[in-house]
């Protein structure tokens, strides 16, 4: 069973791509991650008004919304999600300048029930947040993690 299929049923599960600006989520994110995990985070992006994706958006919000959310109730102050977009690709980068993560926690990071690093964590956010990237043709993948931040990339088909 997977991680995805885990949290949500199997009605929910299923990828339901329609085009929506990436934008507006990365806006919608930043509000709610601000309310809810940290309101002294700063939440930076460059996503173009006009970028067009063809992607679940319900599953896009939960996955990079779990990589902000992470990064803002780690302590980060400021989160940033970075777009560009090459050969075919979409990438989109979530980092933060927070603590990084933990090398107990790196060692499973994408295993579900076995990657949180937090007091109270379930494990699952990073494994689901992999699962939406594959569920939409593409990867997630860790970037960088140390004292001055994590970073993420989801690579997606544009």
């Amino acid at each position: 069973m997977s991680a995805l299929s885990h949290c949500v049923s199997s009605k929910n599960a299923e990828i339901v791509r329609k085009p929506f600006e990436l934008h507006h989520l990365a806006q919608e994110i930043a509000e709610t991650v601000k309310v809810s995990s940290n309101p002294d985070a700063r939440f930076i992006h460059n996503v173009d008004e006009n970028l067009l994706i063809n992607a679940d958006r319900e599953l896009l919000y939960r996955a990079i919304g779990n990589l902000a959310r992470n990064g803002a109730e780690a302590g980060a102050k400021i989160i940033t999600i970075v777009v560009t977009q090459t050969g075919g690709q979409l990438l989109l980068d979530v980092a933060d300048d927070g603590p990084g993560l933990p090398e107990k926690a790196q060692e499973s990071l994408f295993l579900p029930f076995e990657g949180s690093s937090r007091a109270g964590g379930t494990g699952l956010g990073l494994a689901i947040a992999k699962e939406v990237a594959h569920l939409h043709g593409g990867e997630l993948t860790l970037l960088r993690t140390g004292p001055d931040g994590t970073a993420f990339r989801f690579e997606l088909p544009s």
